[in-house]
C-alpha cells in the first residue's frame, strides 16, 4: 500500500488555475506542471530541520549566556537594597532613622513606601507626635 502511494505522489502532476480561490501562492505557480514530490520535500524538510537546528543551537547559546550573566554580579564594590537574604559574596547591613523632625505630616512631606526591606514611614500615625513625623529603615547588601 505505501508502494502504492509513493508511487502515486511520484506521478502527481499538480495544476494551479489562474483564477483559483485560495490566496496567492508563494511560488507564483501558474498554468500545469509536473512535481516530483518525494525529492522535493525531502529537500524542503531537510532544509527545514537544518534551520531549526540552528536555530535551536542559537537559542540554547543565549540561555546559556543569560544564565551566567544572572548569576555573576559585576566586579566592584557596591550595595543594592536587600529583599530577604543576600545574594552570595554580598553581607546585609541594616540601619534606621526614628522619630524624624519634620515641618508637616501631611502627604507632601510623608509618602509611605516599601522597597523591599527598606521602608519610609510615618511615626506613629502621622502628625501622632507632633513634628516628630518620620520614620526611615533601610537594609541593604553589599560587596
Amino acid at each position: 500500500m505505501a508502494s502504492v502511494v509513493n508511487m502515486a505522489i511520484c506521478l502527481a502532476t499538480l495544476t494551479v488555475a489562474r483564477a483559483s480561490p485560495f490566496p496567492p501562492s508563494p511560488w507564483n505557480f501558474t498554468g500545469t506542471f509536473s512535481v516530483n514530490f518525494p525529492n522535493n520535500v525531502n529537500k524542503d524538510i531537510q532544509r527545514l530541520e537544518k534551520l531549526v537546528n540552528q536555530n535551536s543551537a542559537m537559542l540554547e547559546n543565549v540561555k546559556k549566556q543569560l544564565a551566567a550573566a544572572t548569576k555573576a554580579w559585576p566586579a566592584g564594590h557596591y550595595c543594592i537594597l536587600s529583599k530577604g537574604s543576600c545574594p552570595p559574596g554580598f553581607t546585609k547591613s541594616s540601619g534606621h532613622l526614628k522619630a524624624i523632625s519634620m515641618f508637616s505630616a501631611t502627604g507632601s512631606y510623608v509618602k509611605q513606601a516599601t522597597f523591599g526591606d527598606s521602608q519610609i514611614k510615618c511615626h506613629g500615625t502621622c502628625g501622632q507626635y507632633g513634628h516628630w513625623v518620620g520614620e526611615f529603615y533601610i537594609s541593604a547588601c553589599c560587596k
